[in-house]
């Protein structure tokens, strides 16, 4: 417990800034989308490769009728998002209150829900649900060790880049991680187009990264946790 605090107080400020400073170049980009068009104008002449900005530019001009077909579509189902909504509250809710009981007193609740079985019966199911509970913990721990291997290559590759907010870009990176199927994609796609605003380089070295981190951790990393 000495070591996590120690830890989390030496990282904890640089990770918040970093996510702050992430945050305002964000905002930055969408406020003034001009510097990026010149940017991509300006890389895609390099390659010979003007065309591209210009077909892209037809699309961008169409972007604001689009949004604004898409919110006049939100707007009249709002209704049932607030449903959607507030189903999606109260079952979290519930869900809380039921794990915090559960927890208070789980041999209680094993012991009522064991009532229902025979008594010969019972010491197998108390067995059963004992390996239950187990795999369930040894998958949850076995997941969040994977992210944290994921957020240390990344933010080891990241220094090694050069990069800017590495910890903010690593901490994403491994929250994302956590999501199955299409986590480690999102992360991926989430440092190639930082990686980008570096330099088209970059954003290469990224890519590849990623592509052999996502085959070692399906081919190697996955199976030995």
């Amino acid at each position: 417990m000495l070591a996590l605090l120690l830890i989390a107080g030496l990282f904890a400020p640089v990770v918040v800034s970093e996510i702050r400073n992430l945050i305002d170049f964000v905002v930055a980009v969408v406020q003034n989308p001009t510097r990026v068009t010149e940017y991509l104008r300006t890389l895609l002449e390099q390659f010979s490769l003007g065309f591209l900005f210009d077909t892209l530019s037809e699309r961008l001009a169409e972007l604001p009728s689009q949004l604004a077909a898409l919110a006049r579509t939100f707007l009249l189902s709002a209704g049932g998002l607030a449903i959607s909504a507030a189903t999606f509250v109260s079952a979290l809710v519930t869900i809380l209150t039921l794990a915090f009981f559960l927890l208070l007193n789980p041999e209680g609740y094993v012991n009522v829900g064991l009532r229902l079985f025979a008594e010969p019966l019972r010491p197998r199911v108390r067995h059963l649900l004992r390996q239950s509970a187990g795999a369930v913990s040894d998958y949850i721990t076995g997941n969040l060790a994977i992210s944290f291997i994921c957020g240390v290559t990344t933010f080891v590759v990241l220094l090694v880049l050069g990069m800017p907010y590495p910890a903010a870009l690593a901490l994403l990176v491994a929250m994302l991680d956590l999501i199955p199927l299409v986590g480690a994609t999102l992360g991926g796609a989430l440092l190639v187009i930082v990686g980008f605003f570096v330099s088209p380089l970059t954003a290469l070295i990224l890519l590849v990264y990623i592509l052999i981190y996502q085959q070692v951790e399906g081919s190697v990393l996955q199976p030995m946790v």
